[in-house]
């Protein structure tokens, strides 16, 4: 099982907050049952409000300074292996 982060964008959805809270610490098998569990209404138009990246690459890029938290609601989910 490896954890992964999801970053809701605040400005694209209303209920992110909602989003980010609900999905918490829940085990998917990949992430296709993520968006599904967001209950995305344009899934091909939301998708690029979300963000998701492995633990390592969201430490990297923190680290690096390479990504903007301030407009995201942060998550953390399992992806089963």
């Amino acid at each position: 099982m490896s954890v992964v982060i999801v970053l809701i964008d605040i400005d694209h959805f209303k209920d992110g907050r909602v989003k980010a809270h609900t999905i918490e610490s829940m085990s998917f098998k990949n992430v296709q049952e993520i968006y599904k569990e967001l209950n995305l209404e344009d899934e091909s138009k939301d998708q690029k409000y979300i963000q998701i990246y492995t633990l390592i690459e969201f430490v990297y890029l923190c680290n690096e300074q390479s990504i903007n938290l301030q407009n995201n609601w942060i998550s953390y989910v399992n992806i089963i292996d």
